[in-house]
Formats: structure tokens, C-alpha cells, sequence
């Protein structure tokens, strides 16, 4: 059965792993166990994600004045 909920642990490849699925009235999975990530891990991975992101802007900055294009100073 197809799945979007990827914070559930029966949750792989958009499928769930469950040979049978029970269903509330509203068509919700009732058998959904879900994931909680602690705080501090989604504190690293925003920060990584930021940092990515800082790295790519530079990237861009350099390339946009390299050929010629004007780039804006960053507003933020």
C-alpha cells in the first residue's frame, strides 16, 4: 500500500511494510507508529541544511560575478 507518512516506522520506499493496513472511518492508518527526532538532532540537521545552503549562495555569488552578472548584496 502506498504511504506518504516517512515518519512512520512502517514507512519505506513510499509503500508500507505491513502485510495488512487497518484503515479509522476517516481512511487514516491506525497502525502508524511514528518517528519523533529529538531536538537536538533536527537542531544538527538545520544547521547542516544552513550550511549547505551558505556554501551553494557563495558558490552562485562567485559564478554570476565571474560572468558578468551583477549580484545584489544579501538583504537578511
Amino acid at each position: 500500500m502506498t504511504c506518504g507518512n516517512k515518519f512512520c516506522i512502517y514507512w519505506s520506499n513510499n509503500s508500507c511494510i505491513l502485510k495488512q493496513v487497518n484503515l479509522d472511518c476517516q481512511g487514516s492508518c491506525i497502525n502508524c507508529i511514528l518517528i519523533e527526532p529529538t531536538d537536538e538532532y533536527l537542531e544538527q540537521k538545520r544547521k547542516e541544511l544552513l550550511d549547505k545552503l551558505d556554501e551553494r549562495y557563495v558558490r552562485l555569488q562567485e559564478r554570476m560575478q565571474e560572468d558578468g552578472y551583477p549580484f545584489l548584496p544579501d538583504q537578511s
